[in-house]
């Protein structure tokens, strides 16, 4: 088990960007709900920073939707310099003020943002304003938030406001906006670094302690280029190898960032999938990021315990579901060797509104997670949300499948799936399936004939593997979503039959495991799912991460120790 003492930057908000100096505000403050419908200040109150107003743990515990709410930040500076203001999401579109100046705005729940408020700030008391609109709209990326006023299915209590963390960084008047390096498996990296000012920017390529290769760049805002380190250390989940970035804009340290990135590759080849060239078996849980009485909201420390519980149940990687995920969740990953999927929460109405939506974030998502080697794959759309009409459709065909490419264009060192669960695009890296199919004779049955399942079999019973005149081109096969199973002594719902009881789920698991095993051609699978969820309660420990079954049982059972001892 990894313990906090383990993680040299656990503290730091971001620990993948990091500057010495910095101010967390995650605090209680002043908190103003706004009238629906007259858009006039309803009620005041306090709120606890950064939980979402409709969790218990905010104070208020409102799981209403307000379209409009007000933050009102009190905070002390001792000293006058530079600063940066981030905030790691935001749901949904924000305009921000400091001292009753503005700042800026920005759009869009899950991607992070910051605003130089060097000009704004003040020594003692300093008030931050963030004027937050939401709503129930479905061409907005929303994830898992219900679009409606009830939960229902598997769409939970919505996110509104400020839900991650907010923090200043010292900076200097010039400095450095971001930092992207990328190094493949023959030690070539390739790097693009923007700053906001021309000056001289030295870096520093660091490896255990020991500075392997620096050099300066000169009188540029955007830097790019590339070079190699001889025997380099590859990033893997048995050996996760980082490479220390040091960036000092000016010789007199005007700005100073450290960052990192790993030298690693993701391949398909001949039906399977190969990291750092050696075949490589996914075993993934699904994980969709949400905690009792917190919604969207982990702490640290509920994050490094699903991290260790999906280590220890055996997984070598996660799906993240729906929601870009804290830093600290891509650190751990980075640094102890476990393996990712970066999925774009779903917007739920095709429209152009939505493509503009989906162009905006997509592409931010990306970039503030281009350095973790952890991530190996990106998930655009999910079963056909906000695309309903693939199937059959052309248009909406010819926009995801260039949409795909746009994306593998932007980002060669990931594999890219463009429609998971069904519909699949011939363009798809990894053919990927969903299938809740509860006994496991009939799953096996269904799934041993491949050429059954990649032309005509309808999967989950919601559609063919591929959309018409879309076909199969010998991808990877992959059960991305399978298990499902909820039990009788809990209210909610899971996918199928519920399980009478906790021998029943893990006997049914161990079943469903041991079909998966004997699909030899499978390059992996993803359990649903690691946590119950509101209403949805097929996860493997409920939702105040109890367990349901001992992790040494759950354990056997994802290696297929049983399927692999009676074969």
């Amino acid at each position: 088990m990894i313990k906090k003492e383990d993680i040299k930057y656990y503290d730091y908000p971001n620990p993948r960007w990091r500057r010495k100096d910095y101010k967390l505000l995650d605090k209680e403050c002043d908190f103003y709900i706004y009238d629906n419908e007259t858009d006039t200040i309803k009620s005041k109150s306090k709120i606890l920073l950064p939980f979402s107003y409709e969790t218990l743990k905010s104070g208020i515990n409102d799981q209403n939707m307000y379209k409009h709410v007000l933050y009102e930040i009190n905070f002390e500076i001792a000293e006058i310099t530079n600063y940066l203001l981030h905030f790691n999401a935001v749901d949904y579109e924000c305009n921000v003020y400091l001292n009753d100046a503005y700042v800026g705005s920005h759009k869009g729940g899950f991607t992070s943002f910051s605003f130089d408020i060097s000009k704004f700030i003040k020594k003692g008391n300093n008030v931050l304003k963030v004027d937050v609109h939401d709503s129930f709209s479905k061409e907005q990326l929303r994830g898992k938030q219900r679009e409606i006023k009830d939960s229902h299915e598997c769409w939970y209590v919505q996110t509104t406001g400020i839900y991650q963390s907010v923090y200043l960084e010292k900076c200097g008047n010039k400095y450095i906006e971001y930092a992207k390096f990328s190094g493949d498996e023959n030690g070539n990296v390739n790097y693009e670094i923007k700053t906001t000012g021309k000056e001289l920017l030295n870096v520093d390529i660091c490896f255990d302690n020991e500075t392997i290769k620096s050099f300066t760049l000169k009188d540029a805002i955007l830097y790019k280029g590339s070079f190699k380190v001889d025997n380099a250390k590859l990033w893997s989940l048995n050996t996760p190898n980082l490479y220390d970035v040091k960036l000092t804009l000016n010789s007199s340290i005007i700005d100073y960032v450290e960052t990192y990135f790993g030298f690693r590759s993701v391949k398909v080849n001949n039906g399977y999938i190969y990291l750092n060239n050696q075949k490589e078996f996914l075993k993934f849980i699904l994980n969709q990021g949400y905690y009792k009485d917190q919604g969207l909201t982990l702490t640290k420390e509920n994050i490094l315990q699903d991290f260790n519980l999906m280590k220890e149940f055996g997984f070598n990687g996660c799906r993240i579901h729906q929601k870009v995920e804290q830093p600290l969740l891509y650190y751990l990953a980075d640094r102890f060797g476990f393996l990712l999927w970066s999925e774009l929460p779903s917007c739920y109405e095709y429209s152009n509104k939505m493509k503009e939506e989906i162009n905006n974030d997509l592409f931010n998502i990306i970039d503030q997670n281009y350095n973790s080697p952890s991530i190996i794959t990106y998930v655009i759309f999910n079963e056909s949300w906000g695309i309903p009409q693939i199937n059959n459709n052309e248009e909406v065909q010819s926009y995801v499948s260039l949409l795909k490419d746009k994306v593998k264009k932007y980002d060669d060192t990931r594999l890219v799936i463009a429609n998971d669960g069904w519909f699949n695009l011939s363009n798809t890296d990894i053919l990927s399936l969903h299938e809740y199919q509860q006994d496991a004779n009939e799953l096996y049955k269904c799934y041993n004939d491949k050429n059954n399942i990649t032309n005509n079999y309808i999967v989950n019973g919601y559609g063919k593997a591929f959309a018409n005149n879309n076909k199969y081109q010998n991808q990877p096969i992959m059960l991305t979503e399978f298990g499902g199973i909820a039990i009788q002594d809990q209210d909610g719902w899971g996918y199928g039959d519920k399980a009478n009881n906790l021998d029943t789920l893990k006997n049914r698991m161990n079943d469903l495991f041991k079909a998966i095993y004997k699909l030899n051609y499978l390059s992996g699978f993803c359990y649903t799912q690691l946590a119950d969820v509101e209403q949805e309660t097929n996860g493997l420990v409920y939702e105040n991460r109890k367990l349901k079954l001992p992790i040494d049982e759950v354990k056997s059972i994802v290696n297929g120790n049983y399927y692999k001892a009676n074969k």
